[in-house]
């Protein structure tokens, strides 16, 4: 019951990507063996990433570019 409630909290509190880590890590056996400092670095670095993420899918959106390419559409002959 405290994880649904601490997975609730992170949510009102937009860690979004904290929840996504922390529910994941729930489902990995060898999670419950790394030390607290550990996980919790794992957590935090998975929300970073998330939000990293998020602005740079607003920034393409907001750039509006005319052509929707990427590296691998990348022709070199």
């Amino acid at each position: 019951m405290l994880l649904q409630q601490t997975l609730e909290r992170l949510r009102e509190l937009r860690l979004s990507g904290m929840a996504a880590a922390l529910d994941e890590q729930q489902g990995l056996p060898d999670m419950h063996s790394l030390a607290f400092e550990d996980r919790l670095a794992l957590l935090v670095e998975r929300e970073a990433s998330f939000r990293e993420d998020r602005r740079l899918t607003r920034l393409l959106r907001l750039a509006r570019f005319r052509l929707s390419a990427c590296v691998e559409d990348l022709i070199f002959d």
